[in-house]
């Protein structure tokens, strides 16, 4: 095998095992997701869902998993699809109701603009 591609193997990032991504697509979610919104922000007017309910689905949808990893069960590529899948349909529901704002990719390239999409879940 020639030295370049030996080097290329190496310096490449590897990606994570599902354990650490899924302890990372949490850490990103609970980031992302407005679960300490006062009640009366998350309940105020007409609704696409109930947000609450959604929020509290959500919570314990995540300390399922985070019980699981501290278990030492293994996560497996359809679990972590699954919790982004939720976590998308969540995401939309609350947008949608005004708890997180829409961010437009082709307006928001600012490096301060908060990022309220989940990035790499879509």
């Amino acid at each position: 095998m020639p030295q370049a591609e030996i080097y290329k193997r190496q310096t490449r990032a590897r990606k994570p095992d599902t354990v650490t991504a899924m302890r990372e697509l949490i850490r990103h979610i609970r980031a992302s997701i407005p679960f300490d919104a006062p009640d009366a922000r998350i309940c105020s007017g007409a609704c696409q869902g109930c947000s609450m309910k959604l929020l509290d689905f959500l919570s314990s949808e995540l300390e399922d998993c985070e019980r699981d990893l501290d278990a030492g069960v293994k996560p497996t590529l359809k679990d972590l699809s699954r919790l982004i899948g939720m976590a998308r349909k969540v995401h939309d529901v609350l947008r949608r109701n005004g708890l997180v704002d829409a961010v437009d990719a082709s307006s928001s390239t600012s490096a301060d603009a908060p990022e309220t999409r989940l990035p790499g879940l879509g």
